[in-house]
This record gives C-alpha cells, sequence and structure tokens, in this order.
C-alpha cells in the first residue's frame, strides 16, 4: 500500500464512522421521574469529550455556564435568546453507550416541572434542533481532523521507520550476499590447496623414500670401498 493509500484511508474511514454512527432525533428520556421530550444524539466521541465540548459551545455560543458533572449538566432560569423570549431551563444529560457511540439528550424546561415538547412548542424545539445541529456541526469536524492529524503523524513515522528498515534489510542481504561469495571464493580456494597439498604429501613421500634409497645406496658404496681399501693396503 502506497503513501498515496494510506493517506485516503487515513481520512475516509473516520467519516465513514461518522456517517454511520452520527445520529440525531426526536426522543424522550426520564428526568425526575417522568419521561421528558429532547433532543437525542448519538455520536462516536467519549461520553467524556462530549460533555466537555457540549458545556464550551453552550458558553461560547449560547452565553450560558452549565452546572453538573459529565452525566447531567443544566442551566437554569437563564435567558437564552437563540431558543426563547422566556426565561428557560436547559438539560442536558450524556451516556457512555460504547461500543455503539455516546448518546446526548438535550431538553428545556419551563419551570415548575414544566417541559417543552414538540408537539405544543413546535417552534421553539426547531430551534433547540438547528442549536444541537449547530454544535455538531462545529464539534465533529475538528475532533475527526484531530482524529486525521493523529494517524497521518502515526503513518509519516510507521513509513519512516518502514523506509530506514527495508534499507538496512538490502544493506545486509548485499553484505550477506557478498559474504557468502567470498566464502565460496575461500572455499575454491582452499579445495585447491588441499589438492596441492595432497599431491605435495605424496610428493614429499615419494623424495623420502629416493631418500632413504640413495642413503642406503651410498652407504654401501662406502662400506664397499673400504673394504676394497683393506684389502689393498696389505
Amino acid at each position: 500500500m502506497n503513501k498515496l493509500t494510506l493517506a485516503l484511508v487515513s481520512i475516509i474511514t473516520p467519516f465513514f464512522f461518522y456517517a454511520q454512527q452520527t445520529r440525531i432525533e426526536n426522543s424522550s428520556t426520564s428526568y425526575n421521574g417522568k419521561l421528558r421530550d429532547a433532543i437525542h444524539i448519538v455520536v462516536e466521541p467519549s461520553s467524556k469529550d462530549v460533555a466537555k465540548a457540549w458545556k464550551s459551545y453552550v458558553a461560547d455560543k449560547l452565553g450560558q455556564k452549565l452546572k453538573g458533572g459529565n452525566d447531567d449538566q443544566k442551566a437554569e432560569a437563564v435567558n437564552i435568546p437563540q431558543l426563547s423570549d422566556q426565561m428557560v431551563n436547559l438539560y442536558s444529560k450524556v451516556e457512555d453507550n460504547s461500543p455503539s457511540g455516546t448518546s446526548m439528550y438535550v431538553f428545556l424546561g419551563k419551570g415548575d416541572d414544566a417541559f417543552f415538547s414538540p408537539t405544543n412548542d413546535s417552534a421553539i424545539f426547531n430551534k433547540l434542533n438547528a442549536v444541537v445541529k449547530d454544535f455538531l456541526r462545529s464539534y465533529l469536524p475538528n475532533y475527526y481532523n484531530g482524529m486525521i492529524e493523529t494517524s497521518s503523524k502515526t503513518i509519516a513515522g510507521i513509513q519512516k521507520t518502514l523506509s530506514s528498515v527495508t534499507k538496512s534489510v538490502d544493506k545486509n542481504t548485499s553484505t550477506i550476499q557478498k559474504n557468502e561469495e567470498k566464502i565460496k571464493k575461500m572455499e575454491d580456494a582452499n579445495a585447491k590447496l588441499k589438492s596441492e597439498l595432497d599431491e605435495d604429501a605424496k610428493n614429499k613421500a615419494a623424495q623420502e623414500k629416493a631418500l632413504k634409497e640413495q642413503t642406503d645406496l651410498l652407504n654401501g658404496q662406502k662400506s664397499r670401498y673400504e673394504a676394497t681399501k683393506s684389502v689393498l693396503m696389505n
């Protein structure tokens, strides 16, 4: 797989999951023992990350500070012109539904245990839906771009390491091949030397035999000479 293919995979894969997992719909959730109409979203990021991003969005875009933990957040008796000219209570519940993703419910209260509904308050409920969609448009692209950037850096690091390892493999393979060629030459040279050594050993044995025979012959000649000389001197 080349670099271009890897880059395309790293970009396409997150958005495939985005298309598969992200969902926004009218739904309901339990609050104070009753079901409340809510905007329900399902997204891929963790519940902690979603809750943090939603809290930041509400502060930046709606001008309100949500109170509570990551699971349940609220801003009560607040003025949010983007939603209503009345004072409202903004609630959100974030749930970890791994591995299918994170669910978040956003709903509005009027006070005195009364809540907005799509049936009786369609205009405000549509505005709430638009606000949640705007949150997703501002949040998810940054989330996936961060994932893509991280994956791209990881891929670049792997490719760099792979290139270095490949060069090392090629170098070592070449060295081994050269060494094998040297070994072959040395084995051939050793075989030739062994053949010459065998010939030299045979020649040495022949020369030693010839030397003994000549020495014996010389000693015999000297002995006969001394005997002859002794006879002639008497």
